[in-house]
């Protein structure tokens, strides 16, 4: 059989491409490289990929193959038809979901696959949209198998990666344009769906008992890692270009469009960051994405704002972050927990104050307001005089 041939001799050559250097000479590196080469320039080789990936046990092998594929199906576009390109994806996303003890890096690789063509089928309608991968994900997080689960999280960052169009975005020869378009309707279409998922995973997991199990430390891990980056999406205009973020913060501020009113805007969504903050702070990645998560609240700005609801954010953000600061004591600020991130929450607030001539202690609610002035020894009062000493001088007497 053609196609078992192609994956024996797919196999020697992967076998001795990853082998030490010890055991082959440079001349069969060299040969095998040059197979697994013209391999890749296969003319549609979607039947030959799959086959391989269906059979071999080879982990370098199925890399290739999942490559092979992404790269293919970008030259060959017109000449697929709908039906072809919705057969693929679907085979491959239950591929994912029936070998989830796949190597990490081969996972990866299937799901950026999935992702390219869902991409690629944004503008033209070819195939499904993203509704297939969310009812798997739904599906994967409903299982309680925690590596189901942290699959699902894999094909959420996958998707997430390659409608950001930053250097996590495939090089698949689309233009710059198209990159754009399709980020755009991505935003229009799906951004707020992933968000919308994590902010229910989050919940679920927020009243967990404490201290968390492992299974769930590693889920709400990635959670908040998929947390953090839509939080940091730079979302386009409507001419195409990207919001940047304020000039005096490397970080890129959170202004998405008034569609996220809703959403953002909810109490319930700023407090329970605060909240599961509580229980990932034990943990030092965890507390690095929650509070990078915090850091982009912090710096909400834009139009999805009317002056009212922005002075009532910036009361709701001040008071959580305050009382975040009290039940982990002030050590949280002063210690290497990440106090370089807690500064960029206090910043990210100080420039919404400068924009709106806000005076910080406005926005403190009368229990902290009596704090401030009877008990200037108190750390929620040196959070303040530490980072708005210009607008809260007559706190100090």
């Amino acid at each position: 059989m053609a196609e078992h041939t192609v994956m024996l001799e797919l196999e020697q050559a992967s076998l001795i491409f990853m082998a030490p250097p010890d055991l082959v000479t440079r001349e069969q590196r060299q040969a095998a490289q040059d197979i697994i080469l013209n391999f890749r320039k296969t003319l549609m080789p979607y039947a030959l990929c799959q086959y391989i990936l269906e059979h071999s046990k080879n982990d370098y092998a199925l890399f290739q193959a999942a490559t092979t594929i992404k790269e293919a199906i970008i030259k060959d576009w017109a000449l697929l038809g709908p039906d072809a390109v919705e057969a693929l994806r679907s085979f491959l996303l239950r591929y994912i979901t029936n070998h989830i003890t796949l190597q990490s890096y081969v996972r990866e690789q299937i799901l950026q696959t999935v992702a390219v063509i869902l991409k690629r089928a944004t503008l033209d309608k070819k195939g499904k949209s993203c509704d297939g991968l969310f009812e798997d994900v739904t599906a994967l997080i409903s299982s309680g198998n925690i590596t189901m689960q942290l699959v699902a999280c894999s094909m959420l960052t996958s998707l997430l990666n390659e409608y950001s169009y930053t250097n996590r975005t495939s090089t698949v020869g689309l233009t710059w344009e198209f990159h754009m378009k399709c980020k755009r309707a991505f935003e229009q279409s799906d951004l707020k769906r992933v968000f919308m998922f994590t902010l229910k995973v989050l919940n679920e997991i927020e009243v967990q008992p404490s201290p968390l199990s492992r299974e769930a430390t590693a889920f709400l891990n990635r959670i908040l890692s998929i947390a953090e980056q839509v939080l940091s999406w730079e979302f386009t205009t409507r001419g195409g270009s990207i919001n940047h973020a304020y000039s005096s913060n490397p970080n890129a501020s959170l202004k998405p469009p008034s569609g996220w009113r809703d959403i953002l805007l909810d109490k319930n969504t700023l407090s329970l960051f605060f909240r599961i903050h509580q229980k990932a702070r034990f943990n030092s990645e965890m507390a690095h994405h929650s509070l990078q998560c915090l850091v982009q609240l912090a710096s909400l700005n834009g139009v999805i704002f009317t002056e009212e609801t922005c002075q009532q954010y910036l009361a709701q953000y001040i008071d959580g972050f305050l009382q975040m600061l009290s039940q982990g004591s002030h050590r949280l600020f002063l210690s290497s927990e990440s106090p370089n991130v807690t500064r960029e929450c206090c910043e990210g607030l100080d420039e919404r104050f400068k924009q709106d001539d806000i005076q910080a202690v406005d926005m403190l609610n009368g229990e902290h307001q009596k704090q401030v002035f009877e008990d200037t020894s108190h750390p929620k009062v040196f959070i303040l005089l530490e980072f708005y000493p210009e607008r809260n001088n007559h706190m100090r007497y």
